[in-house]
């Protein structure tokens, strides 16, 4: 029993990043991906890369700035709000391609009364017409609604990073 292979070809090596300690929610996601990968690419070999520390930024620079392998990186949306802190948000953009979460954590998307919008497909009727604004509170919540939009297909749809509240 083992893995076969093609004379001459090497295996690929892609690298998945962890930005936590192993045994946390970060790690068995890992583990549950990299099974995941190989049952679909067997030619590939991925593997499992701590680089917890500094709330993801260890593991971020690893990724932008000295992984020699392809790299799939799996950090918090507290270390992507750590991460944008510390690095421009359009870098950030453009070094790590956010293909969305892949796992749930608490999180709320809500409108006032004001907004006339009743329901979600009025909410993404709004969206979708380029009749919408939306306001983040941190840099990972404005991420998350940029992937959103994107995702969503809406026209001039516009996501607003905010510090304090607001009556509106």
């Amino acid at each position: 029993c083992g893995l076969l292979s093609t004379p001459g070809l090497a295996k690929t090596t892609v690298e998945i990043v962890v930005g936590v300690n192993p045994g946390a929610l970060q790690d068995h996601s890992a583990r549950h991906l990299q099974k995941q990968l190989e049952d679909l690419d067997p030619t590939t070999n991925y593997i499992v890369v701590f680089k917890p520390g500094a709330s993801g930024l260890l593991a971020y620079n690893y990724v932008t700035q000295k992984a020699s392998n392809p790299t799939i990186m799996l950090v918090s949306i507290g270390a992507f709000t750590e991460i944008t802190k510390h690095n421009d948000y359009d870098t950030v953009r453009k070094q790590i391609t956010l293909l969305g979460p892949i796992w749930s954590s608490p999180g709320v998307l809500g409108v006032t009364p004001k907004s006339g919008i009743e329901d979600f497909k009025a909410f993404m009727s709004r969206g979708q017409n380029g009749k919408l604004s939306c306001g983040a509170a941190a840099q990972s919540v404005k991420l998350a609604l940029d992937y959103y939009k994107q995702q969503a297909k809406f026209k001039d749809t516009e996501v607003v990073l905010f510090k304090g509240t607001s009556d509106t």
